[in-house]
C-alpha cells in the first residue's frame, strides 16, 4: 500500500514537469474530437509549413462537419502556427474513412480511402467496398469525386503523384466487373493511373496467379512507375482431398505511365515468409526494406525468426545488394530514412536480445539500425521497456540528430513510469545513435502515435489521444509542430 502511495504520488509530481517539457519541445499542439471515435490516419506536410490531416469519425454533434451518416472520412487543414484554415467530412449513409493524403499543386490537397456507401459523396460506388478520392481546392471545396472498383470488395493501399497532374493508385481488388475488368481467383493486384483533373482512370491494371495478390507501394519517377506487392504463388497443387497451397512472394513490377504496360518485372526474397514495408527513391533504382525468414542460395544468411531486409534494386530491377539484420527472434521494418552522403537509417522493431541487436529492454523493442551506402551496419540503437512498443516514424534534425516516435506499453526502461495504459514518446539519438532524451507525450490519457514527418525545416507528429468519456470510449485527433527545424536534404 506505501508503495502504491509513493508511486502515485511520484506521478503527480511528474506531470507538471513533464507538461512543461512538452511545451519546450512543441510550437503548438492541438487536440480535437468529440464525444465517439475521431481516428486519424494520415498527414501531409503543406508547402507553406501548415498541414493536412485525415481520419475517420462518427462524431455527431459537428465537430468536424455535417455527417453524412454512419462513419465519415475527415480532412482538416492548419496553417503554420496550428490554427485552423478549414475542415469538412465527405461519405454517404455507410461507412467511410479515408486513409491518405497529398497536396496539390494549387495549394489544395486529394485525399485517398475507402466508401461501403453508394449515396451522397460515394453516388458512383458499385458496391461491397470501394476505393473512394476526393479532390480539394485550397479552400477545402471539392473539385471531384471518384469511386474505383467493382461489385465486390475492393481497396487502395497507395497513393502517389505522378506525371504532370496525374496520380497511381494501388491495392487489392476481389470484383470482376466496373472499373476491374477480369479476376485471376481470389484478390488480384491491380494500379490506376488517374486524371488530376476529373479523377477518371486513363488505364487500370491488374495481376494475378489465382491466389489471393495485392500491390501494396506505388513510386513514380520520370519515366514510369514502380509498383511494389505480393503475388501468390502454388506451391502445392489441389488434390480431392486437399485445396491448392499459395505462397506469398514479394514482386516488383515497372510500368508506363502512358499505358501502364509492364517494362520488367521481378520476384523478390525466397522460399518462406517475405514481404516489404517500406521504400525509398534513389538516383538510379530504389531501396527497399521488409523482413524474411527465407532460407536460400539467392538470399543473404538470416538469424532465426523474421530478419529485417534491406535490398538496394537498380532502375533495370536487378539487385545490387541485399542484407539481413536481426537476432533469433522476430524483427519487422517500419520506414528508411536517407543520411545525405552517409547511407541510411533503418527504423524496425526488434523482439531479439542477441544477433545484431544489443542493449534491448524485453518485449518488443524499436530499432534504429545506420547502415553505409552498400548495407554495412555501422550502429544500432534499441529502444523501449520490458513491454511492447511499435514505430511511428523517424526524422533527422538540422543538427544530424535523429528523432524517434513511438508508442509504448512499458512503464520503465527508456520509457519511465506514466499514468495510462499506452504513452507516446519521442526519443533524440545522437548521430553516432547514443540515446540523448526521452520525452512522454499524453500524460493521463492512452496516446498512439502514428506517423512522424518532416518537409522543408517543418516537423509534425501525428496521433490520437483515448480516453473514457461517461463509460464510452473518446478518441481524439492529436497533431503537434515540433519546435526545431528538421534537417534539409542535399
Amino acid at each position: 500500500m506505501r508503495r502504491w502511495i509513493a508511486v502515485t504520488l511520484l506521478l503527480l509530481l511528474l506531470c507538471p514537469a513533464a507538461r512543461a517539457e512538452q511545451e519546450e519541445v512543441f510550437s503548438w499542439t492541438l487536440q480535437k474530437g468529440a464525444e465517439g471515435v475521431s481516428a486519424p490516419a494520415a498527414m501531409a506536410i503543406a508547402q507553406d509549413g501548415g498541414v493536412f490531416v485525415v481520419g475517420v469519425t462518427d462524431d455527431e454533434d459537428f465537430t468536424f462537419g455535417e455527417s453524412r451518416g454512419g462513419e465519415d472520412g475527415f480532412v482538416l487543414r492548419l496553417d503554420a502556427s496550428g490554427r485552423m484554415l478549414w475542415q469538412g467530412r465527405w461519405g454517404g449513409s455507410g461507412d467511410d474513412g479515408f486513409t491518405h493524403v497529398l497536396e496539390t499543386g494549387d495549394g489544395g490537397c486529394i485525399v485517398m480511402g475507402v466508401t461501403a456507401s453508394t449515396d451522397g459523396d460515394a453516388q458512383a460506388a458499385r458496391g461491397g467496398k470501394d476505393g473512394f478520392l476526393v479532390r480539394l481546392n485550397a479552400q477545402g471545396e471539392t473539385v471531384w469525386t471518384k469511386c474505383l472498383g467493382g461489385t465486390l470488395d475492393d481497396e487502395l493501399l497507395s497513393l502517389q503523384a505522378a506525371g504532370e497532374d496525374g496520380y497511381i493508385v494501388c491495392g487489392q481488388t476481389a470484383s470482376r466487373n466496373g472499373d476491374l475488368g477480369a479476376n485471376f481467383g481470389g484478390y488480384d493486384a491491380w494500379a490506376a493511373y488517374l486524371s488530376g483533373e476529373d479523377g477518371k482512370p486513363l488505364w487500370v491494371i491488374r495481376h494475378g496467379l489465382g491466389g489471393d495478390d495485392r500491390f501494396t507501394h506505388a513510386v513514380a519517377s520520370e519515366d514510369g512507375c514502380l509498383l511494389l506487392g505480393e503475388i501468390a504463388e502454388e506451391t502445392s497443387a489441389a488434390t480431392a482431398e486437399s485445396e491448392a497451397v499459395w505462397t506469398a512472394r514479394p514482386v516488383a513490377m515497372f510500368v508506363s505511365l502512358e499505358a501502364g504496360e509492364a517494362l520488367w518485372q521481378v520476384s523478390l526474397g525466397g522460399a518462406g515468409n517475405n514481404c516489404v514495408e517500406a521504400v525509398l527513391p534513389l538516383e538510379s533504382g530504389w531501396l527497399l526494406a521488409g523482413d524474411t525468414n527465407a532460407q536460400s542460395m539467392m538470399m543473404p544468411t538470416g538469424y532465426g525468426g523474421q530478419d529485417a531486409w534491406v535490398l538496394q534494386l537498380r532502375s533495370s530491377g536487378a539487385v545490387a545488394w541485399q542484407r539481413v539484420y536481426g537476432g533469433s527472434s522476430d524483427e519487422r521494418s517500419h520506414a528508411l530514412l536517407a543520411v545525405p552522403s552517409s547511407g541510411y537509417v533503418l527504423l524496425a522493431q526488434t523482439a531479439s536480445s542477441n544477433g545484431w541487436t544489443q542493449g534491448t529492454h524485453g518485449g518488443e523493442d524499436l530499432w534504429v539500425v545506420k547502415m553505409s551506402g552498400s548495407g554495412t551496419l555501422e550502429w544500432q540503437q534499441a529502444l523501449g521497456g520490458s513491454d511492447d512498443s511499435d514505430p511511428a516514424g523517424i526524422v533527422r534534425n538540422a543538427q544530424g540528430e535523429y528523432l524517434v516516435a513511438g508508442t509504448s506499453l512499458s512503464q520503465d526502461g527508456d520509457i519511465g513510469l506514466h499514468r495510462s495504459v499506452r504513452t507516446g514518446f519521442l526519443a533524440r539519438l545522437a548521430p553516432n545513435g547514443n540515446l540523448l532524451h526521452t520525452l512522454k507525450i499524453g500524460d493521463d490519457q492512452e496516446c498512439t502515435l502514428l506517423d512522424f514527418q518532416s518537409r522543408d525545416g517543418a516537423i509534425y507528429l501525428l496521433g490520437s489521444m483515448r480516453s473514457i468519456d461517461g463509460g464510452l470510449l473518446r478518441e481524439e485527433v492529436w497533431i503537434a509542430r515540433l519546435a526545431e527545424e528538421g534537417a534539409q536534404a542535399d
